[in-house]
């Protein structure tokens, strides 16, 4: 048999947190029990690299303010 785990409210708080952040939304049942899922409301990320990122930013940029 296994015994049941205990978290602190922080602890939780802390890993809702982090579900946010990647996307899962958790939800805590009365009787101890979570239920996770994707978070449909969120707008998808991609997987782009850093150089990447930058190069569409200063491209936005330079489209709104002039190629000076």
């Amino acid at each position: 048999m296994t015994r049941a785990l205990r978290f602190t409210k922080s602890e939780l708080e802390n890993a809702a947190k982090l579900c946010r952040e990647h996307g899962v939304v958790v939800k805590l049942a009365k009787d101890g029990s979570m239920l996770v899922f994707p978070d449909t409301h969120r707008a998808p990320t991609l997987d782009v690299s850093e150089d990447e990122l930058l190069d569409a930013q200063l491209a936005a940029f330079e489209a709104e303010h002039g190629d000076d």
